[in-house]
Order: structure tokens, then C-alpha cells, then sequence
């Protein structure tokens, strides 16, 4: 499961920001890159979606490392 923090947010598509992955689908930390959450493929559908959110503190993400 990736893991990311929200990043740029538009008043339009206020439920499908940009968010910057910060933990990959190997559960690998990251840095980056920025995805569009209001991207979709050719039928579609979204790549991704948000599933839920997450306490950092439960993770140990330092949210001072990414807002610098």
C-alpha cells in the first residue's frame, strides 16, 4: 500500500488532490514523486484513490521533513 501526504489541493477536485508518495507499494520509503490523483486510464478509471487517512505518528512520518 502507498502511503503519501496531501500536497496541492484544488478547489475543483477537492477530494482528489496531487499528494506526494512518500511510501511505495513495497512499503519502501521515497521521495516522491507528486501524482494527480484526478488522473485516470483509457476505461476510465482512477489510478489511484485515497483509502483512508493515517496517523504519521502511528508510521513514524516526520512531517517536518517534507514541508521544508
Amino acid at each position: 500500500m502507498e502511503k503519501s501526504l496531501r500536497f496541492l489541493c484544488k478547489e475543483i477536485s477537492n477530494n482528489r488532490p496531487r499528494v506526494l508518495l512518500i511510501v511505495d507499494n513495497t512499503g519502501e520509503r521515497v521521495q516522491g514523486p507528486v501524482v494527480d490523483l484526478t488522473e485516470k486510464d483509457e476505461t476510465g478509471k482512477y489510478y489511484r484513490s485515497i483509502v483512508k487517512t493515517l496517523d504519521p505518528n502511528k508510521y513514524n512520518i516526520n512531517l517536518a521533513e517534507y514541508l521544508l
